[in-house]
């Protein structure tokens, strides 16, 4: 009798639970980008479309550029970075020489250096 009462709690509340809330529920919703530079994959009109316009666009070089085999690369120059496509897909991501992305990290205690880092 005990075993038959457990079995109909069981049956009734395992759909209850399948009904409850939908997974995320009440968590604050995620950025929808917050990587500071456009990933592999990519296509253009999501780069300009999170990114902006950029400040320079620079077209295929017609001497390595063409055929299957070689497809055109083309590159557009922003502030802090410099992107590359291969036709409209991103392939890789350069951030240029003068922008330097914040350092995170916590103070080594008792260190008297204000870097954070331990000395070796």
């Amino acid at each position: 009798m005990k075993i038959r009462g457990f079995l109909l709690v069981i049956l009734i509340s395992v759909p209850a639970l399948a009904w409850g809330a939908p997974p995320g529920a009440g968590k604050p919703a995620a950025p929808a980008y917050n990587r500071p530079y456009p990933v592999r994959g990519m296509v253009m009109a999501n780069v300009r479309r999170i990114f902006g316009a950029p400040v320079r666009v620079l077209p295929p070089d017609p001497l390595t550029a063409g055929g299957p085999l070689r497809p055109p690369i083309n590159r557009w120059v922003y502030r802090h970075f410099t992107v590359y496509f291969e036709r409209n897909r991103v392939i890789h991501t350069i951030p240029t020489h003068s922008f330097k992305p914040p350092r995170v990290y916590a103070p080594v205690a008792g260190s008297s250096d204000q870097g954070g880092l331990k000395d070796r």
